[in-house]
């Protein structure tokens, strides 16, 4: 395939954020446990985390089948331009200190 030279590639980053369910099954007496939604994650995993995937401490073994909503959270400050055909690139930075 030829490349076409009068045309260029531009890469940047983006953040996006996930909401993903879990479930657990407990006994009927289980009471959760925790001063904050995280502690209380966190119990849920120590004492059930054969159940799930640890989100806070493996987040890339979640899976993305059970997730909720995705959002847009941000676009990174650097965008890449790469010209086809040859080893130049720009990189054009908005709030970097050049």
């Amino acid at each position: 395939m030829k490349t076409d030279l009068s045309k260029k590639s531009i890469t940047t980053d983006i953040c996006v954020s996930v909401w993903v369910t879990q479930t657990f099954e407990v006994p009927s007496d289980y009471q959760i446990k925790g001063a904050t939604s995280k502690e209380a994650y966190e119990n849920l995993i120590a004492e059930y985390g054969e159940q799930n995937v640890d989100a806070i401490q493996e987040p890339f073994e979640l899976d993305f089948d059970d997730a909720m909503s995705i959002s847009f959270e941000a676009v990174g400050e650097e965008f890449i331009q790469r010209y086809n055909g040859t080893k130049r690139f720009d990189v054009k930075c908005f709030k970097c200190n050049n």
